[in-house]
């Protein structure tokens, strides 16, 4: 009797452990054909697809489109990066390097955060207090939708390649946002210094994300995971409410290849099946390259900090002071030959 007991319970786990099984079985299925629409999709990750025509955007908005970045795709890109997790760890990091004065005088300093986007780091420097803070973007469309979400704050269309962005030492504190510096050809990237340069008052801050391309890590929210495809291209995978977004790097493959210029694309898969996948191009300069631009266009080096599981990560977050003029000994001559003609 005992021994029919233990095998009627014995089985009752059997089953139990048998319909477990299938439910995780069912559930990695599902995920399976989330991730994997079929093996063709590869073949698009080569272009811009949109689900509507570009007559279709052109007529919404009724002007001529001269943004890499559409108002469709900024809606999308504010529900799938619309995270703060990144943004919190790195501010935690640059308070830690901050001047006590700027600490000490929130109202009177300058922050610009350069490339902005949708305003997520302006407004968590505008809930810190600081009311003096600018978020510039080239994107129309980006600052759109910044504009919307928080009013109180001051907003810019510009180039960061443009000297008359912004007047000479009028900033104190100059953030490169996420990518931002890597979206410019290699003389730009030097000219955006340059400027970064002449914008700072005397020990400024400068704030860049300094990416290695062999160690680019891939998610767009905290949370997200990883997975390699047939080609074993590693994605960056997050299933959010309305739609699932998937995200990966590709090296450039066209006829003018370069070894610097990536591609990087942005897939977003509506409930209905529509598809949307946006291609951005980023430059990655070797790191070291990277810091000799920035060391020898007058700035040095406060604290580097590695951040590995950053949201689109893999980056360190370099933060440098600007230089104090140092004049020459032909400049202090000259300076002293004048006080010797005007004694005379």
């Amino acid at each position: 009797m005992i021994i029919k007991l233990l095998l009627k319970e014995y089985l009752y786990k059997v089953i139990f452990y048998i319909l477990l099984l299938l439910f995780f079985y069912y559930f990695y299925l599902k995920v399976k054909q989330a991730i994997y629409q079929n093996e063709d999709e590869t073949k698009e990750h080569f272009q811009d697809k949109l689900d509507y025509s570009i007559e279709y955007v052109l007529n919404e908005y009724n002007e001529k489109e001269d943004d890499i970045f559409d108002k469709e795709y900024v809606d999308l890109y504010d529900i799938a990066y619309h995270d703060f997790f990144d943004v919190d760890r790195d501010n935690k990091v640059i308070l830690k390097y901050l001047p006590k004065t700027y600490q000490n005088k929130k109202d009177s300093i300058k922050i610009v955060d350069a490339g902005c986007g949708v305003g997520k780091v302006t407004q968590k420097w505008k809930s810190m207090g600081y009311n003096n803070i600018c978020g510039v973007d080239f994107s129309k469309h980006m600052l759109k939708k910044a504009e919307s979400l928080n009013p109180n704050i001051e907003f810019i269309r510009g180039n960061l390649v443009d000297p008359k962005l912004f007047n000479p030492k009028s900033i104190h504190l100059f953030m490169m946002d996420e990518r931002t510096f890597y979206m410019n050809h290699n003389k730009d990237m030097e000219k955006m210094i340059q400027n970064a340069n002449q914008w700072l008052v005397d020990d400024g801050i400068l704030v860049v994300p300094i990416y290695d391309k062999a160690k680019l890590q891939l998610a767009s929210r905290y949370y997200s995971t990883s997975y390699i495809d047939h080609l074993g291209v590693v994605h960056g995978f997050t299933y959010l409410d309305h739609f699932s977004h998937d995200c990966w790097y590709i090296e450039d493959v066209g006829e003018e290849k370069s070894d610097i210029l990536t591609l990087y694309f942005d897939k977003f898969t509506m409930k209905d099946g529509k598809k949307r996948i946006k291609t951005t191009m980023f430059y990655f300069l070797p790191k070291n390259e990277v810091y000799d631009i920035i060391l020898k266009n007058g700035f040095e080096k406060v604290h580097i900090e590695p951040i590995c599981t950053q949201i689109v990560g893999g980056y360190e977050l370099a933060i440098f002071k600007k230089k104090k003029n140092v004049a020459s000994v032909s400049e202090i001559q000259k300076a002293n030959q004048k006080n010797i003609e005007k004694d005379k």
